[in-house]
C-alpha cells in the first residue's frame, strides 16, 4: 500500500491550479475572493421577467475569444456564453452553461434577477463586467412549482489582454440532478473552439472538471460525446481567470508551481518548502477531503522546514498561496 501511494504523490506533486486549455488559454483558479454586486450597473432586463431571451450587449471595446475578435457579449437563459458571434463558426467561453435559468419572479409575477453590466476604468484598460443577479432555475419552477433557488455570477473582460474572468457568487441549489443536463450536477464552465452553427460540428469543446479548486480538463469533438463536469458545486468567491496563451507571459502570469519546491513526497518528521520568490505566501495543510488540518503558515524566500510529524499516517495536500494565486501539492505521511 505504501508504494502505491508514494506513487501517487509523485504523480500529484506536478499539478496545481493551472490548466492549459489547448493552445488558447491557460485557466487559473482563485479562490476566497470577494463578490460585489454590480447594484450600479446598467440594466438589460429592463425591470422585465425574462426566461430564454436573447441580449447582445455592446462591451464598449474590442477583446478576443480564442482567436476571433468580438465587440459584444452574447447571453440567453440557457446559454451563457462570450462568443465571437451569434451565427457561422464561433468559438466561446461558458461561465455557467448546461442549465436553464430564468427571473425569480416568474410565480409571483415580480421581477427579481437583474441582468447588468458596468464598464469600469479608463482605455486602454477597460473592464467589462456582466452580471446574472439571483437568477432561478426553470426546472425548478415546472417539476417543483417553486422558485427557491438561486445563483450569482458575473463575467469579466479586460480590455488589451483579452482576459476573461467567470466569478461566482452566493447560491442556493436544492435539486441539481434536474437542473443539470451533463455528466454531473454542476454546470458546464469552459471553452467552445470552432463550433459550426450549421453543420452543427466543432472543433473542440474544454470542460473545467474534477475538484473545482483544483480542476483538470476534459474535451469533445463532437456533440454527440459525453463530457465531464466538476464533481461537486465551487464555492462562493470561486474565480475562474482564461488568461490567452499569447499574453499570459506578458501579463506576468506564469505557473506559480515553478515558484516553489516542495519536498520529499514521503515524509516523517519536516516537510521542505522552497520558496524562489521574495513575494509573500503562506502554507496549509488540509486532508483529502477539504479539512483545515493547520494555522496557515508564513513563508519566507529560501527553505521553509514544516513539522508533520504530529500527522497521522496517510495523504494531505499542501496548498501554498500567494497573493493572487494558489498551488496544490500532495504529499504521504509515513
Amino acid at each position: 500500500m505504501k508504494k502505491l501511494l508514494l506513487a501517487f504523490a509523485l504523480f500529484a506533486l506536478q499539478s496545481a491550479n493551472a490548466q492549459s486549455i489547448g493552445s488558447a488559454y491557460l485557466v487559473k483558479v482563485q479562490t476566497g475572493q470577494a463578490y460585489s454586486p454590480l447594484n450600479d450597473g446598467t440594466s438589460i432586463s429592463s425591470g422585465c421577467m425574462w426566461d430564454d431571451e436573447n441580449f447582445k450587449i455592446p462591451l464598449g471595446f474590442s477583446a478576443k475569444v480564442g482567436d476571433k475578435t468580438v465587440a459584444d457579449f452574447s447571453f440567453c437563459s440557457g446559454l451563457i456564453s462570450l462568443s465571437s458571434d451569434t451565427s457561422g463558426v464561433i468559438d466561446a467561453i461558458f461561465p455557467f452553461s448546461g442549465t436553464d435559468l430564468e427571473d425569480r419572479g416568474w410565480l409571483s409575477g415580480v421581477p427579481v434577477s437583474p441582468l447588468r453590466y458596468r464598464i469600469d476604468g479608463a482605455a486602454p484598460n477597460r473592464i467589462f463586467k456582466f452580471e446574472v443577479s439571483n437568477a432561478g432555475f426553470f426546472d425548478e419552477e415546472i417539476k417543483h412549482k417553486s422558485l427557491a433557488d438561486s445563483v450569482n455570477f458575473q463575467v469579466w473582460v479586460y480590455e488589451t489582454s483579452s482576459i476573461i474572468e467567470i466569478r461566482l457568487g452566493s447560491y442556493k441549489i436544492s435539486h441539481p440532478e434536474d437542473y443539470f443536463y451533463l455528466m454531473g450536477n454542476t454546470p458546464l464552465i469552459g471553452y467552445l473552439k470552432d463550433y459550426d452553427e450549421n453543420a452543427g460540428t466543432l472543433g473542440k469543446l474544454y470542460s473545467l472538471k474534477g475538484f473545482p479548486s483544483e480542476p483538470t480538463v476534459d474535451s469533445i469533438s463532437s456533440v454527440s460525446d459525453p463530457i465531464t463536469v466538476f464533481s461537486k458545486m465551487p464555492s462562493s468567491g470561486t474565480v475562474y481567470r482564461f488568461i490567452p496563451q499569447s499574453v499570459a507571459v506578458s501579463v506576468g502570469e506564469t505557473d506559480i508551481i515553478n515558484q516553489f519546491k516542495v519536498y520529499p513526497t514521503q515524509v516523517n518528521q519536516l516537510l521542505t518548502v522552497e520558496q524562489n520568490s521574495s513575494a509573500n505566501a503562506k502554507a496549509q495543510i488540509m486532508s483529502v477531503n477539504g479539512q483545515l488540518i493547520n494555522t496557515p503558515l508564513n513563508l519566507t524566500n529560501g527553505k521553509n522546514n514544516i513539522d508533520v510529524s504530529a500527522l497521522a499516517s496517510g495523504v494531505y495536500i499542501l496548498q501554498l498561496s500567494t497573493a493572487e494565486e494558489n498551488a496544490v501539492y500532495k504529499f504521504v505521511k509515513q
